[in-house]
């Protein structure tokens, strides 16, 4: 008789601290996904949205802070970041990312200081941004 188990991964929460920059019209109503790499091929966090109901986000020189739910990442090693282009005024200028694991209290910044953006700079909506040490 075989018997199959199912295992479990472990899951961890991480603080998602997305700083818009202080550029004129940096901010953005749109809507804003996150994935999270980790140190091994497989290991993300999915496609999560970053949203809080009744709130403002993503503001000119302002943190919004999240909380994400996800399998351990292990050495969180990238993130890719995109904007959906809605809204009134959809262009952002992110100034960088911190994810902190709410576990071992380990945190990677992750720089951008640009624009994403179908008018400006480049002409993204997305970023792949890799942690800086």
């Amino acid at each position: 008789m075989l018997i199959f188990y199912q295992l479990e991964k472990s899951t961890k929460r991480y603080k998602v601290s997305v700083y818009t920059g202080g550029k004129l019209g940096g901010g953005t109503d749109a809507n804003v996904y996150i994935q999270i790499f980790g140190e091994s091929a497989g290991h993300d966090s999915g496609l999560q949205p970053l949203r809080k109901d009744g709130r403002n986000l993503f503001e000119r020189n302002k943190c919004d802070e999240f909380q994400i739910e996800s399998y351990d990442l292990g050495v969180v090693r990238r993130v890719l970041v995109f904007q959906d282009n809605s809204g009134t005024s959809p262009s952002w200028y992110l100034d960088r990312i911190l994810i902190t694991d709410l576990a071992s209290n380990d945190v990677y910044n992750f720089p951008c200081e640009q624009w994403l953006s179908k008018s400006k700079s480049d002409k993204r909506l997305w970023k792949e941004l890799y942690a800086t040490p």
